[in-house]
């Protein structure tokens, strides 16, 4: 699936999800248009997913990225309770995704953040062996309903459940990427803090080969087995952990994009993709465009850096 996917100019698909992110405002104030948009539909139980006539996010005409959501038990999914939902939802997916008689490409990244404890679908480790199940059931069953679209495990930056590590939940010959969402936080890279300073070398790295946190750590995580590493969801905490708007940093999103660009494409340990979480949030700030922005430096470094990357 991968083999035959062109790569954008700069090497690597890249985009935003939230403010901006459809309407290409994003990419106007970045100084290069989307190639990328990330999606959510955070659906327990596959009883609505689907795109209404009024969804307007299935005909973006780049590359998709979808998280329909997952099952709030995992050994009812493995016996097949999400079947006929999940075939229905990619079978209407594939054709809502056809526009103009192109098929545009698409991510699918079912459970996303799984090894987190907020969602429906987060696993235990009792619950891997039905989690791992279900997984290949859902990618047999794209393989026939959707075979062009990308099947991901996508992972939070870094995992709740104390006796799980992210590599239990991975298993080889099902995915076509491993993702990530991962929040320039816990540690904030970064020299705004009041007396703490985490370089790029250092965080980036932080985690354990079976448990990454950091995003080198996570790339390298993808490079072991054998696939490329995309984020469909990052920014910079804002916050920082140590007050409003302490972490207006250029360092993180500067070193960020040096990697990205060091390390782009769709091989083995490359980074696929990259969509920054453009959303208003009041605690974080993470939103760059429009009014109120939180992180003006931020966001001045993300707009001069981007289309040198």
């Amino acid at each position: 699936m991968l083999a035959g996917l062109a790569l954008p100019a700069n090497g690597w698909f890249s985009g935003c999800s939230g403010s901006g992110c459809l309407d290409g405002a994003f990419g106007t104030w970045r100084g290069a248009p989307t190639t990328m948009l990330s999606t959510w539909q955070d659906i327990t139980n596959g009883g609505a997913w689907g795109w209404g006539p009024g969804a307007v996010e299935v005909k973006y005409r780049g590359l998709l990225d979808i998280a329909p959501g997952g099952p709030s038990d995992w050994t009812a999914a493995a016996n097949g309770s999400l079947d006929n939902a999940w075939r229905d939802y990619l079978t209407r997916l594939r054709a809502a995704r056809t526009i103009d008689g192109v098929l545009y490409p698409t991510i699918l990244r079912p459970a996303h953040e799984m090894n987190g404890n907020w969602f429906d679908w987060s696993v235990s480790s009792a619950e891997v062996p039905a989690f791992k199940a279900s997984m290949k059931r859902w990618e047999s069953i794209a393989d026939t309903a959707f075979p062009e679209a990308l099947f991901a495990i996508s992972y939070n930056g870094d995992t709740s459940t104390a006796d799980l590590d992210a590599a239990d939940l991975f298993e080889a010959g099902v995915y076509d990427l491993v993702g990530v969402d991962r929040y320039n936080q816990w540690p904030y890279i970064g020299t705004s803090r009041s007396g703490t300073t985490v370089s790029w070398a250092d965080g980036s790295m932080r985690g354990s080969d079976a448990d990454p946190i950091g995003m080198e750590r996570w790339r390298r995580f993808a490079e072991t087995r054998g696939l490329p590493v995309y984020l469909p969801e990052y920014a910079n905490n804002g916050d920082a952990q140590g007050g409003a708007n302490s972490g207006d940093d250029p360092y993180w999103v500067t070193n960020f994009f040096a990697w990205v660009d060091a390390h782009a494409g769709k091989g083995r340990g490359q980074v696929f993709a990259e969509a920054w979480f453009n959303i208003n949030n009041q605690h974080s700030g993470w939103h760059l465009t429009g009014s109120g922005v939180e992180q003006p430096r931020v966001a001045a470094a993300y707009a001069d850096t981007f289309p040198h990357a």
